[in-house]
């Protein structure tokens, strides 16, 4: 039989319950409860509190606006037992509803299962161990059992996603590509570093192997020319002492005196000559005519300082 909905109604021919209702989503979400919803929690009595939150069971949703409690039998004096806090649809009563499922009392008892018929869906939101003898329930008897897919889980879209595997496989197939290429660059750039170390090492060998010989020759090169200094030194002054010697006796007192004032004129010229040199000046006397120098009442010479322009 196939069945399409929804359209508008013309003369009556369109006719939907909620049934057509509830079918309409029950493609598009599982059934359980939703995230962090409907938690069960102890009171300290022989009861349990039901938080507020949704559920939804086959198309069918549920809202407990409030917490809810409900009430647990007394346990049993010598034989322990489970019960399950269950979210109940039943399409012949037209219900939802939050109630305590009593499990059988037993040495090794079971929890109840839930009950999933063509009127009758059911999902366990929570388990509650009850030893014998128990007269309040403590929150370590209760298993949360609501992320528990196969007696309760999450709501969830139940339409299927998107395959990314495809697109993944050639993503990773892609990146193990790029990580082996940018490996072998690196290590193919760490090689070409270490060959460049290398000629550099070498380099710098060689060139310190030249510095060390031209120092080597530039040591020789000083030791030769220190030692031929000495030697013209000692030539130079024994040539000397010899010609003082040798004109000892030739020049007189007479020729020696007027040969030092000569020397001495002569220095005084150098001082002078060194002098304008040096400053780019020169004071000279000042004579007369026939050649006599002018002076002062103290008999200091009257001069004339000449300054010499720098081109």
């Amino acid at each position: 039989m196939e069945i399409a909905t929804f359209f508008n109604s013309k003369g009556g021919d369109r006719k939907y319950n909620a049934s057509h209702w509830a079918n309409y989503f029950k493609p598009l979400f599982r059934s359980g409860v939703f995230n962090g919803d409907l938690k069960v929690t102890a009171n300290g009595q022989m009861s349990v509190t039901v938080a507020t939150g949704y559920a939804w069971l086959e198309g069918y949703g549920y809202q407990n606006t409030e917490p809810l409690e409900i009430d647990l039998e007394v346990a049993s004096g010598n034989l322990n037992r489970y019960d399950a806090i269950k979210i109940k649809l039943d399409l012949s009563a037209r219900t939802i509803n939050a109630y305590a499922d009593k499990g059988g009392n037993a040495t090794a008892p079971t929890c109840p299962t839930n009950v999933r018929s063509e009127t009758v869906y059911e999902v366990t939101i929570a388990e509650i161990n009850i030893p014998a003898g128990t007269t309040a329930i403590t929150q370590s008897m209760i298993t949360d059992t609501r992320m528990d897919e196969s007696k309760c889980g999450w709501v969830a879209g139940a339409v299927t996603q998107i395959d990314f595997s495809q697109i993944y496989e050639q993503f990773t197939t892609y990146f193990a590509e790029q990580k082996a290429r940018i490996a072998f660059d690196v290590e193919d750039f760490e090689e070409d570093i270490d060959e460049k170390k290398e000629d550099a090492t070498a380099y710098l060998q060689q060139y310190k192997g030249n510095v060390d010989e031209d120092k080597t020759a530039a040591d020789e090169f000083l030791e030769n020319f220190k030692q031929y200094l000495q030697n013209y030194t000692s030539q130079q002054q024994g040539e000397f002492e010899a010609w003082v010697e040798q004109i000892k006796g030739i020049l007189d007192d007479e020729t020696a005196g007027n040969l030092l004032l000569l020397i001495q004129d002569l220095q005084s010229r150098v001082d002078i000559l060194e002098t304008v040199a040096v400053t780019n000046e020169v004071v000279q006397a000042i004579t007369t005519s026939d050649e006599y120098i002018l002076i002062t009442d103290d008999g200091e010479r009257i001069g004339a300082r000449k300054i010499f322009a720098t081109l």
